[in-house]
């Protein structure tokens, strides 16, 4: 949400998710689709969802980013449009 008394230039939200260095190779059991896969469709899932939110929608000069750690390396780091 936004602060009150403060003026920025932007307000951003963040989906951050972390995956262990030794999941990186990994499938999920049930899906088989490999684990980094499963954990970057979800964090777009829910970013896309906190964006639809009537909170979200109020926020003027809104930017989102997804950004996605495994181990100690980002594995994926993006702007995803506010519509």
């Amino acid at each position: 949400m936004k602060r009150p008394n403060r003026e920025t230039k932007y307000n951003f939200i963040l989906e951050l998710k972390y995956l262990k260095k030794a999941d990186k190779n990994k499938k999920d059991e049930a899906t088989k689709e490999p684990l980094i896969q499963k954990v970057e469709r979800e964090a777009r899932e829910q970013l896309n969802h906190y964006l639809q939110t009537d909170n979200a929608k109020r926020i003027t000069n809104l930017k989102a980013w997804l950004l996605i750690l495994v181990g100690r390396e980002w594995h994926l780091i993006e702007e995803i449009p506010v519509v």
